[in-house]
């Protein structure tokens, strides 16, 4: 059963706003089901796949070509270094907005990495369980 997250609005506004929007929150609260859903054009890849992300940081330029914007790039902590090819990404369009969509998990060291390279370019959304709504929702069999 699929409940429908009250963030999934503002998402889709901070991608029509930000070149990149980075969904952060704990883990098995729904980021990947919400951006899935909430973008479906967008190609995906998952850098919990330990190739994956060792080609994000060490062949950025081969990454972007089979994994190109707009893009859903999950679980983007475990490639940290790539954080700066998605900002020159970014600067090559910079008329164009949700390019990318990251998730992952609320650590340092991804806040530190998209707050130092991804400055003014990036919306950060935080995502927690479910909210009241959305539990009684649930709770109602409702969609």
């Amino acid at each position: 059963m699929w409940i429908e997250r009250e963030i999934a609005g503002e998402l889709r506004a901070a991608a029509a706003s930000f070149p990149v929007v980075v969904l952060v929150g704990p883990r098995q609260v729904g980021k990947t089901a919400l951006v899935e859903r909430t973008f479906p054009r967008h190609h995906y890849c998952s850098l919990d796949v330990a190739s994956h992300a060792e080609m994000a940081e060490t062949r950025p330029t081969d990454f972007l070509a089979r994994h190109p914007p707009p893009v859903v790039l999950d679980e983007v902590q475990y490639a940290p270094a790539f954080f700066r090819h998605i900002k020159t990404a970014v600067d090559a369009r910079r008329d164009r907005r949700g390019l990318f969509v990251l998730t992952g998990s609320q650590n340092f060291l991804l806040m530190e990495s998209v707050a130092d390279s991804l400055a003014g370019r990036a919306a950060v959304i935080p995502l927690l369980g479910l909210s009241g709504a959305e539990w009684a929702a649930t709770q109602a069999g409702e969609p």
